[in-house]
Parts: C-alpha cells; sequence; structure tokens
C-alpha cells in the first residue's frame, strides 16, 4: 500500500513554485493550498506530511504545540520555511519524527529546490543544475530584493511581471494541471515568454487600479513588539494588488517608517505591511497583533478594526483641481466654472463630500481659474492643441 502524502503550501507565488518542486519530489502528494487563517485541514492519520513557505495555520505562539500534535499523529513531518518570527517555535518542536528546513536568506522556491535538486542529482549522479530562471525571479520577489539598491533595472521589470503572471494561472491550484503550467514556465522558452506577457499586461491594469484607490488614502496607527511607540502610518482599503499599492502609497509618502494595505476578509480585517528600507521592521509590528512575515513584508489578521486608529487623509486643493481636470476634462471644467453652483460641483466632482468641509474646495476653484485661457484663438491666430492654448498653455475657455 502507497504512503499517504500531504503538501500544504502557502497561497502566494513564493508558495506555488515550492509546491511545485516538492511535486517533483512526490508526485503523488496530496497539495493543498493554505494561509495563516484558514482552517485547520482535515488530514488522514499515518501520513507524511510536508508544509511549505510556511509553519502552520493560527497565532504563531501556538505553532509548537500544534506541530507536535500533528507529529504524534502523523508518521513524518517536514516543514520548509524562511520567514522570520517563527524559528524559535519551530526549533522547540522536539517529536522524532520531525525534519525543520529554515533558512530566512532564502525563499520558500529557493529552499524547495535545492532539496529536489540535490536529491535528484545525487540519485542520477549529475551535477546540481542552476535554479530556473522564472523560479529565481519568484523568489527574488518574495524576499524583496527587487526593491534594493544596486538590483538589475531590467531584472527588476521580469521580476514584477512574472509575479503578476504567476496570480494570473487559471488551473486549480495544487493540480497536475497547475503544475504542469509551472514546468512550462520554468523550463520552456514560450512558456516563460508568455508569462512574462501576460503579467505586463497584469501590471497595467494593476496601475489603473492604483490610481483610483490612491485617492483612498487613509492614516492609522500600529504598534510594534520593539518599541512603544505608535506609528502613524498610510494605508489604503485594498483587496487587490497589494504590493503595486504599497509601492505607490511609499513613493507619495517618502518619509513614513511603512505603509498598509488592508481588507475584510472571510476571517477578519487582513493587513499587509510593507517596509521603507528596514528602517522599522514590519514583522515586528504584525507580531504585536499576531501575525509574523518578513523585515521589510509582513501581515496579520483582526478580528475587528477597534484596536486601530484611523485618521481620514484630506486631498490637497491640488490633488482636486487635478482629479477634476481628468474627470470632467476642458469642456467639463469649462462649464463648471461657469455654473451658478461651481462649489457644490467641485466638491462633487472632486469626492469630497464624505469629508467634513474643509479649504480644498475653495483652493482648488481658484487653481481651476487660472487653467481658463482668455486669447482670442480667431482674431490672434493661435492654434489650439490638446485643448491648450499655445501661447500661454492654459486650458482654452472660447
Amino acid at each position: 500500500m502507497n504512503q499517504k502524502r500531504y503538501c500544504l503550501f502557502h497561497k502566494d507565488p513564493d508558495g506555488f513554485f515550492s509546491a511545485y518542486f516538492i511535486h517533483r519530489l512526490h508526485p503523488d502528494a496530496e497539495f493543498i493550498p493554505i494561509n495563516y487563517n484558514d482552517p485547520e485541514p482535515v488530514l488522514e492519520d499515518g501520513a507524511e506530511v510536508w508544509i511549505v513557505d510556511f509553519s502552520w495555520v493560527g497565532p504563531k505562539e501556538h505553532v509548537t504545540e500544534r506541530l507536535e500534535a500533528l507529529c504524534a499523529r502523523m508518521k513524518h513531518v517536514n516543514v520548509i520555511d524562511h520567514h522570520e518570527g517563527v524559528e524559535p517555535a519551530l526549533r522547540a518542536v522536539t517529536a522524532k519524527n520531525f525534519t525543520l528546513r529554515y533558512d530566512i536568506t532564502k525563499s520558500g522556491t529557493e529552499l524547495c529546490f535545492d532539496l529536489w535538486a540535490n536529491l535528484d542529482a545525487a540519485a542520477r549522479m549529475t551535477a546540481v543544475p542552476k535554479i530556473p530562471y522564472a523560479a529565481e525571479l519568484v523568489g527574488d520577489y518574495d524576499m524583496w530584493r527587487h526593491q534594493k539598491e544596486g538590483y538589475n533595472p531590467s531584472k527588476k521589470i521580469d521580476v514584477e511581471r512574472m509575479n503578476a503572471a504567476v496570480w494570473l494561472f487559471n488551473e486549480k491550484w495544487g493540480s497536475p494541471e497547475f503544475f504542469q503550467h509551472i514546468e512550462l514556465v520554468c523550463y520552456h522558452n514560450v512558456g516563460y515568454e508568455v508569462a512574462l506577457a501576460n503579467g505586463r499586461i497584469a501590471l497595467q491594469v494593476a496601475a489603473r487600479h492604483v490610481d483610483r484607490a490612491m485617492e483612498r488614502v487613509v492614516w492609522i496607527g500600529l504598534r510594534s513588539t520593539a518599541a512603544p511607540s505608535l506609528y502613524i502610518v498610510p494605508a489604503i482599503n485594498s483587496a487587490e494588488y497589494p504590493n503595486e499599492l504599497a509601492t505607490a502609497i511609499a513613493d507619495r509618502f517618502p518619509g513614513v517608517p511603512f505603509v498598509a494595505i488592508f481588507n475584510l476578509g472571510k476571517h477578519g480585517w487582513k493587513f499587509s505591511l510593507r517596509g521603507r528600507g528596514g528602517a522599522v521592521a514590519v514583522n515586528e509590528v504584525a507580531a504585536f497583533y499576531r501575525g509574523n512575515g518578513h523585515k521589510n513584508a509582513a501581515g496579520f489578521t483582526v478580528r475587528d478594526l477597534s484596536g486601530i486608529p484611523f485618521k481620514e487623509a484630506r486631498p490637497t486643493a491640488q490633488e482636486v483641481a487635478d482629479k477634476i481636470v481628468r474627470l470632467i476634462g476642458k469642456e467639463g471644467v469649462e462649464r463648471l466654472l461657469r455654473a451658478p453652483n461651481t462649489l457644490t460641483l467641485i466638491i462633487d466632482y472632486g469626492d469630497l463630500k464624505h469629508l467634513p468641509p474643509g479649504p480644498e474646495a475653495v483652493g482648488a476653484f481658484e487653481i481651476l481659474k487660472q487653467f481658463m485661457c482668455d486669447h482670442d484663438f480667431r482674431e490672434e491666430g493661435f492654434i489650439e492643441t490638446y485643448g491648450k492654448c499655445l501661447k500661454c498653455g492654459k486650458i482654452d475657455a472660447k
């Protein structure tokens, strides 16, 4: 009778590629995608269990006892992880049938590739192969290497496109077809090129989403296990494109220690934190709320937002004016400024209705007035290009 095997893998590109290399080692295993706050999966007793790119479901303070309990039921338990903050709990597991492979300097993909590649090379008596370039890109993204100073700019583009592309794989996660897709991307040029092309399109869609979402920035207060002070940081409520949004927020507010993306999931409010060069270790922030992760990328989930102070971010008058011009265009601005209820329209089009009264509407009105051109094109012979006067560069009101 064949030994029953399970592989539990993290629901992200690094977890997907980690599982792929375990699939090459044990293609007969049952592969189960999972997140930290998912319900504990039902596993058949006496099986061999692989847990890759994460440690175990639930708060990290219970990881040791839960793994000990799992080992008591299973033939063997293997954990391959690299996330900071969980090493002490993993090292504390004393079960004889527990094997840990842990390295914070490598991604889950790299750790699982190393295991498979070395075993496969030993069995074939060949040299250990180099990790596929696609898998290398996924690992660099997960470890946030592509955001570090000196990283190859063209490779950074490939990293971002590959990460976006992997999320588009439409096969069931953990299915044989899913792993066939990953193999195509890793070992066939056509599959790799198609993935990068899809990733480029996905990033273009993401950019449009980011532009709209940036209008919803709020400021929140978060604490860390390493410091008693409250960090006030910008955040956006969005279920999509957390990394792209984090980059956009950080670029807009370069002086902040880190940024946050949050959204309501089935287990509560999920927060994704992204650091800014290591000034604040965001895994220590996540740990305060029973989460974990890396120094520059971490996350946590809370049942409600009662313990997190919020402050609405007010746009500047310039931002309101720019938004109105983008929304209604030159002709719309002309009509708006000649309307009897101009300020009311500015509040509507500038999305200020949800905020207490402030100076932004009046400021935007003054800015929009400066956009209007008083030159008579017919009399002075100027040519209008892209809706602007060539003489003064302002929007034509004629």
